[in-house]
């Protein structure tokens, strides 16, 4: 019993994420991803026997542990890969953000300049 909730639990993350993608509230590289881990989840929760096998092979008396260790592994790639893109985001952010006050600056240098040649603004200074 438990193995089939389980695997209908993959299955409904697996849909839902494919839903949150064709919505575009998942970006697709992330989705990805997500989908690789709830199909995975589905697998093991419908073939479990697969996965004993697997951790027969690797000498893992224990399959359980090597559930575990898989899972702490996926967390930490998954953060590692989301700290990488919060630093590339960081970086983008503070360029723009750069680039932003250069153009303000020529922007308002380049409305000194017109304002200051323009006969029509200096009569209005003057008035």
């Amino acid at each position: 019993m438990v193995a089939v909730l389980t695997g209908l639990i993959g299955v409904a993350v697996a849909t839902a994420i494919l839903l949150l993608i064709r919505n575009d509230r998942l970006h697709t590289a992330n989705g990805l991803g997500w989908l690789l881990v709830a199909g995975l989840f589905a697998a093991l929760g419908l073939a479990p026997g697969i996965f004993d096998k697997a951790a027969n092979l690797l000498g893992i008396a224990y399959p359980p542990a090597l559930a575990l260790t898989l899972a702490v592994g996926a967390i930490v790639v998954k953060l590692l890969l989301d700290d990488i893109q919060y630093s590339r985001l960081r970086v983008r952010h503070q360029r723009l953000a750069q680039r932003m006050a250069l153009l303000e600056t020529e922007l308002r240098r380049l409305r000194e300049q017109r304002s200051g040649s323009d006969p029509k603004s200096t009569d209005k200074k003057a008035s």
